[in-house]
């Protein structure tokens, strides 16, 4: 029988655990996969987070607890469904986190802990009127986690507690404490879940940490978006809402003077005290005196956000808090940050992620090491300023099919309370950006299924081929080739729509597909408005917009609409805002905009819908959805080509739309989608300095057509040093992650202008300046690399882990990070490839030593990135420069590395990889075939040289 316990010694302790935790906010279960190992009762615990993930809570379980809680009445049936119910549902989220993640809940998990949906909280009844007594219940019933897993299941960790005399929240301060805690600095912990709780963290001492709740945290800020959307929106996503709102402050004074604000620590609160009926009340009373729902918003946003800072001021330690690590769902919200800023202005406020942590993940870690210490019978660090120091292991185990094998390991090591606790944070792998949520989509789960389970009206488990088909031997329907082609219509007249449409011919009804682009179509039509002249327009002419409408506009009440705006706003949003931080324009604005503007709303969801069935089905009916808002779409752009002026929502509009043609579409014509997008930036005078949505989207198209014209193998459509007024990028005071990635692809753009002059072209300009253009380039490049902020740093560096992936890993914080050094790499690999020499020596050039080692390291360089940071914020950009890297490798092993990535960029993201893996192909000729993973065949070394010459030769230079 397989066992997870790794043994570090004869009586070491090793243990992986599951941490779970269904926060008050009831959006989900966060779920951590932890590895504890102690080499022996007197070291240091070690801990190291080998996966984390957030699994959705039911909907109709959702609105069945919220009911419970709300109308605080129920039965004894109620109340034994809804916790064998919330069982299953943990029991189901930890089945999933170990699918979605590759492990095995047998051999990979010893044990599972955390806490249930939390149902009532009541340590303070003193605050309440009439005969109330301290009291705790949060369900999720163990037993059914146990038997739905087979793994030991631990919980009740919150009643153990309070039986000990304590208040059982918000218990994680022994953790931040072993975590962070500094011999000069005061520091704190800040959760922002549903309820807000922090721990302070007094300098030089581990066993001096507390921890109180401040009061509600999401809880009201949900409760009143749920109120004026009808349910529609959960949460007030970026604070979009109140940011477009007018605080209340003789509300929010008034609200603070409550019994639980003013009550002296230790406290600790729930939804008994600030629950939805709370939220509404004052959201009813502000509505009677006129203020608008978003008022009402920025107001409640504000009662939070004052509180905490009052917190902090009131209980914090002597000389304050000079840092502040924020967590939980609430630390997105920029009008609490920054609020919290402006009263803290001495303090540094950072995101908990920083040290490797999740900012979703901290409290189920909690949980995880609660789970650990429980197990192994060793009582955690009581926090002071409790009512109770009186020590105790808190938890209650539930048996599982290893409970024998873990209960044995345990009890060889020596007794844990001999020792005392200590806990090394060891270097954690950065968190994947982009958590994978089990999500349906608008169809039933049968209308996703292949053609031949669908008939024999059979579960289908939609891989490819699905497993019904494989163990038949026939065909299956989900691996057939789709050709994405879009219904009639009729085109306008000529000149006034751009090369979106693709027809065949000009007039009459013509059939537009996503594919098909050819240089000669997409000269036929040119952008043009008689109403605005290009040498007239400048920057001024279309100022910034505001970060935020003045109106939401007319909510979305299609269900099938609904669900790809949100699914626009959560996966094709956050890509295209890759470099760009607030207000993330395409993540935020967009949206919005989509609201009030038809065309908007149009490519959002078809570029949503899109990427939906690309990567979900690709049975060919299915797509007609995607193309019905793609069509209609090209219909009203068509309108406003001919009647606006320079309106930014058409430009990122425009962008959406090339998105939908380019995403299967072959590389090389990348180009020819983007050209109609090139005319409209430059009949407006759009640059990458004009400000607002503007420059959001033109700094999006460079970045576009820089790819485009890499693999097409010709020269940019706008040249880089058109891109800013006087064509010099100019240098920040201080370089943030925003400024330092788009220099990264402006610098990429000035390289690749350089590759892309042929030899005919350096004759002109003289040979003496082209080599030094190369020798600038290459000393901007090293310094731009050296300008990195802290935040571009790696994570995690670690080393080979076998002939299957013969690359080191080095993973970065985030998909931006991780692109952003991408990019940079293959600008020092198209220079190395660009090595001043003349023509007839350069095959010797390039395969000298010195010059096939350094691209060699860069073109593995991009390929390991593409490897070990695997979320699709990082391959959004990736299959182009894995195409140019992957042409330079040598190494069999390395070369299936390459592949591998291609195909699971195709399968994740839906961006088609099939012509960049024929490339790869064609380029190593008969030197290399693809094999399975763990299967190598033998061939020989390829002259690098050769291959660096062929890449370098692109099609610019290539014999036509």
């Amino acid at each position: 029988m397989p066992s997870a316990l790794n043994h570090y010694g004869g009586s070491a302790l090793s243990l992986k655990v599951i941490g779970h935790n269904a926060g008050t906010s009831m959006d989900g279960v966060d779920l951590v996969h932890v590895h504890f190992a102690q080499d022996s009762p007197s070291t240091p615990l070690k801990m190291q987070l080998l996966h984390y993930g957030e699994y959705p809570m039911p909907k109709k379980l959702k609105a069945r607890v919220m009911k419970l809680i709300k109308e605080n009445k129920t039965t004894p049936e109620e109340m034994a469904i809804v916790n064998i119910q919330l069982g299953e549902a943990i029991s189901d989220a930890v089945n999933w986190f170990a699918q979605e993640n590759n492990f095995s809940l047998a051999s990979d998990v010893d044990l599972i802990g955390g806490q249930g949906q939390t149902i009532w909280h009541l340590p303070l009844p003193e605050l309440f009127e009439g005969n109330q007594s301290r009291a705790h219940l949060d369900m999720g019933e163990i037993a059914i986690i146990a038997a739905g897993t087979g793994v030991t299941s631990l919980g009740n960790f919150r009643v153990s507690d309070m039986a000990l005399g304590r208040q059982g929240c918000p218990l994680f301060a022994a953790l931040d404490s072993l975590l962070l805690s500094h011999p000069t600095l005061n520091r704190a912990v800040q959760n922002i879940g549903g309820i807000a709780n922090f721990s302070i963290l007094p300098r030089g001492a581990v066993e001096e940490c507390y921890d109180f709740d401040t009061g509600p945290g999401n809880v009201f800020i949900d409760a009143a978006v749920r109120y004026f959307t009808g349910g529609q929106l959960e949460y007030d996503r970026d604070g979009a809402m109140g940011q477009k709102g007018k605080v209340d402050q003789s509300v929010v004074d008034r609200v603070l003077q409550g019994p639980y604000f003013v009550h002296d620590i230790p406290k600790t609160t729930g939804r008994e005290t600030f629950g939805d009926r709370m939220a509404e009340d004052i959201c009813d009373e502000m509505l009677a005196r006129g203020a608008t729902p978003e008022d009402c918003v920025a107001t409640i946003t504000r009662i939070t956000a004052q509180s905490l800072a009052d917190a902090y001021e009131r209980w914090g330690p002597p000389g304050g808090v000079d840092e502040i690590y924020m967590g939980g769902g609430g630390s997105y919200n920029p009008n609490i940050i920054n609020y919290l800023k402006e009263r803290l202005p001495n303090t540094r406020i950072v995101p908990i992620s920083e040290i490797g942590i999740p900012i979703g993940a901290k409290e189920a870690l909690g949980f995880a090491l609660l789970t650990h210490e429980c197990f192994v019978g060793r009582p955690m660090i009581v926090p002071k300023r409790t009512e109770s120091d009186r020590p105790g292991v808190v938890g209650q185990i539930q048996p599982g099919k290893n409970m024998h094998r873990i209960r044995q390991h345990v009890a060889q090591i020596a007794h844990p309370e001999l020792a005392k606790l200590r806990l090394r944070h060891s270097a954690m792998p950065p968190f994947r950006e982009s958590i994978s949520k089990q999500v349906r989509g608008p169809s039933s789960r049968s209308k996703l299924a292949c053609e031949q389970c669908r008939k024999n009206h059979v579960k289908c488990d939609q891989s490819r081929p699905c497993a019904l088909c494989k163990r038949r031997g026939i065909e299956c329907s989900l691996c057939q080739d789709v050709t994405f082609t879009a219904l009639e219509f009729k085109a306008p007249a000529a000149g006034l729509l751009n090369d979106f449409v693709s027809p065949k011919t000009m007039g009459g009804p013509v059939t537009a597909t996503f594919v098909d682009e050819t240089e000669e179509v997409a000269d036929l039509y040119q952008v043009t408005s008689a109403s605005v002249e290009a040498s007239s327009v400048t920057s001024d002419q279309h100022p910034s917009p505001r970060p935020v409408l003045p109106s939401y506009g007319t909510p979305v009440t299609d269900a099938t609409d609904a669900f790809f705006l949100w699914r626009y706003i959560d996966i094709i949003g956050p890509r295209f805002d890759m470099f760009d931080d607030a207000p993330r324009y395409f993540s935020t604005i967009v949206p919005q905009l989509a609201l009030n503007d038809t065309l908007v709303l149009l490519a959002c969801v078809a570029v949503a819908a899109r990427q939906y069935y690309l990567v979900n089905d690709q049975q060919q009916h299915k797509h007609e959805q995607a193309l019905t808002y793609y069509n209609a779409a090209l219909h009203v752009l068509s309108k406003r080509l001919q009647d606006s002026g320079p309106d930014p929502a058409v430009f990122a509009s425009c962008l959406l739309i090339a998105h939908c043609e380019m995403v299967e579409s072959e590389a090389t014509a990348w180009d020819l989608h983007l050209k109609g997008t090139g005319d409209l930036l430059k009949m407006h005078g759009w640059h990458g300095m004009s400000g607002g949505l503007a420059q959001a989207s033109f700094w999006i198209y460079c970045r576009m057509i820089i790819l485009a014209s890499l693999c097409a193998g010709r020269p940019a459509a706008l040249e880089p040093k058109e891109w800013i007024p006087g064509g010099v990028f100019p240098d920040p005071p201080t370089w943030t992650l925003k400024s330092w990635q788009k220099k990264v692809v402006f610098l990429l753009g000035m390289v690749h202008d350089f590759w892309s002059r042929t030899p005919d072209d350096i004759e002109r300009h003289a040979k003496q300046l082209h080599d030094a253009r190369w020798e600038e380039l290459e000393a901007e490049l090293v310094r731009h690399q050296s300008r990195a902020p802290a935040v571009c740093s790696p994570i995690s560096i670690l080393p080979p882990n076998g002939e299957d992936n013969s690359f080191q890993s080095v993973r970065y914080l985030n998909g931006p990070v991780s692109a952003a050094w991408q990019m940079l790499h293959t600008a020092f690999l198209i220079l190395t490839i660009c090595t001043p020499c003349s023509q007839a020596s350069r095959l010797s050039v390039l395969s000298s030593p010195d010059v096939t080692r350094r691209a060699q390291m860069y073109a593995r360089l991009i390929v390991a990135n593409s490897l070990a940071n695997r979320c699709t914020i990082a391959w959004a950009n990736a299959v182009q420069l894995l195409t140019i890297a992957g042409q330079c490798l040598v190494v069999d092993a390395e070369r299936n590395a390459c592949i591998r990535v291609l195909r699971e960029i195709q399968q994740q993201t839906g961006w088609n990889t099939r012509a960049s893996i024929d490339r790869l192909g064609a380029t190593w000729e008969n030197s290399w075939r693809y094999e399975a993973p763990g299967r190598h065949s033998a061939v020989g070394q390829v002259d690098a040289g050769n291959l660096l010459y062929h890449v370098w030769l692109g099609d610019v230079r290539s014999p036509s």
